[in-house]
């Protein structure tokens, strides 16, 4: 199954190191570069970003891709899981910043995120269920869950997932490292979706497959570190990621591009 996987993934990767023509006709870009065992993606528009997450500590892939994409400032960071595999790339960020929308956070972790909140121009925000917020030139970002804000602990139960859309179309859900349960409590916020990141890194506590299902995704993107001790991704995952017709992609030792045009997804 690992070999199949990597062969996909050799012809699906994009060098993320510069721009294409389809850059002109209008669509934003979804840059996925390979962060290691982490999430951190981001969506371009012209020079300007929102990310979703920043990968783990000591590496600087993100700040890497953005800039041979020609982003000039990052409009947004949007932190769905307070672990230092999804904040940890703060330190390699050398872009202007202008802000952070967070999840829960304990004290430990406010202390190691939101000590930075006074340097942004727009500080910190926590965000809200259902909120929804303009960004880059036409771009909508949602906040779809968690669905219970009352849980005390911070737990992978609440992380935060945020679909972005376009002209009614849906591009892209992430979900940090939210579990089966509570996907499950979401279906009904859901709808077809062009591409989705698998759930705590294609593990097989996430990614149920009426999750699944309830998007039909074009693509499911995995992002894990290369035969990390986790066992990730999960074959069970996988398979029921094949199983509602998704191509798997994973971002191993490059940068996944992928441009929206209009009536197309397209893998440059």
């Amino acid at each position: 199954m690992r070999l199949v996987i990597l062969a996909i993934c050799l012809l699906a990767l994009a060098g993320c190191q510069t721009t294409s023509p389809r850059d002109t006709l209008g669509g934003p870009i979804l840059l996925i570069p390979d962060v290691g065992q982490g999430h951190g993606a981001a969506l371009v528009e012209g020079d300007r970003a929102v990310l979703i997450d920043v990968g783990p500590a000591d590496q600087d892939a993100m700040d890497v891709a953005l800039r041979a994409q020609g982003v000039r400032e990052i409009e947004l960071v949007v932190l769905t899981h307070p672990d230092i595999d999804h904040v940890g790339g703060l330190d390699g960020l050398t872009l202007p910043m202008r802000g952070i929308l967070r999840g829960a956070m304990s004290r430990e972790d406010s202390g190691r995120v939101l000590s930075r909140c006074p340097i942004y121009p727009n500080g910190c925000r926590r965000a809200l269920p259902l909120q929804e917020i303009h960004v880059l030139a036409d771009l909508m970002l949602r906040i779809l869950g968690p669905s219970d804000t009352s849980v005390a602990a911070v737990t992978n139960a609440n992380s935060l997932v945020v679909e972005f859309r376009r002209d009614g179309r849906c591009l892209f859900v992430a979900s940090g490292d939210l579990d089966t349960l509570g996907e499950l409590a979401l279906l009904d916020r859901l709808e077809p979706t062009e591409v989705v990141q698998l759930g705590h890194h294609g593990s097989r506590s996430s990614s149920h497959l009426r999750w699944l299902g309830a998007m039909m995704p074009r693509y499911v993107v995995v992002q894990a570190g290369l035969d990390n001790s986790y066992g990730h991704p999960a074959a069970e995952a996988l398979a029921r990621a094949e199983a509602v017709g998704a191509k798997i992609l994973l971002p191993v030792g490059n940068c996944l591009r992928v441009a929206f045009l209009p009536r197309a997804v397209v893998l440059d």
